[in-house]
């Protein structure tokens, strides 16, 4: 299993932009063959911060769903990010 997770700070009251861009990507990543799971979401504390999850059965399948990363539209919403990749090898019920 692959985890995509981080944060991603937005320039300034461009968050809800941010969101609704982001909800295609969303909408798309859910319908795709080893898609586990995928969410965008507005932080509950920082107006400016959009937290991001992905949640895919394996490598090959994220790359397949993967384009370029963000549109240069969405690019110009983002002031800095911090995402990184995780290979789960196990994981069990909490």
């Amino acid at each position: 299993m692959v985890i995509i997770s981080g944060t991603i700070t937005l320039h300034p009251g461009q968050r809800e932009a941010f969101l609704m861009a982001s909800r295609t990507a969303i909408e798309a990543a859910r319908q795709v063959e080893g898609c586990n799971w995928f969410v965008v979401s507005a932080d509950p504390i920082d107006p400016d911060i959009a937290n991001v999850y992905e949640e895919w059965a394996s490598e090959a399948e994220l790359q397949s769903f993967r384009n370029e990363g963000p549109s240069e539209d969405m690019q110009r919403l983002i002031a800095t990010a911090n995402v990184q990749r995780h290979f789960v090898a196990k994981s069990a019920p909490a």
